[in-house]
């Protein structure tokens, strides 16, 4: 299976210095057209790939603290989330089968820790 998505995407930010630190919240919302190719193993045969255009839309959110240790030494500490729903209405393929509509979401969260050095 291949997926291919393009698309707007918006976001925005804020950044507030709280001390020597850095605080801030990032989030973005994405309209994508997507190009989904499945191909199916069914009677001891790979059948023809199914070609659907899902559409999908995203949600991205983030907080991130980030501080100097010393004149070059810094730390960073964010959290990330994420949100993408993909959904495929019904088709019809190449061989005149109409496809069932789907509806795939996909998430994740992260923490991450940076520690950078300024030369």
């Amino acid at each position: 299976a291949s997926f291919e998505s393009k698309g707007l995407f918006l976001g925005v930010g804020y950044g507030l210095q709280l001390g020597s630190g850095i605080l801030s919240l990032t989030g973005a919302y994405a309209w994508l057209d997507g190009k989904a190719k499945d191909s199916i193993y069914s009677n001891g045969a790979w059948q023809s790939p199914d070609v659907s255009k899902p559409d999908a839309t995203g949600l991205a959110l983030s907080l991130a603290w980030k501080a100097p240790i010393t004149e070059k030494l810094s730390y960073g500490i964010s959290l990330d989330t994420y949100k993408y729903d993909f959904k495929k209405k019904n088709s019809v393929d190449a061989n005149g089968n109409v496809t069932i509509p789907l509806k795939v979401t996909e998430e994740s969260i992260g923490l991450r820790a940076s520690l950078s050095y300024s030369f």
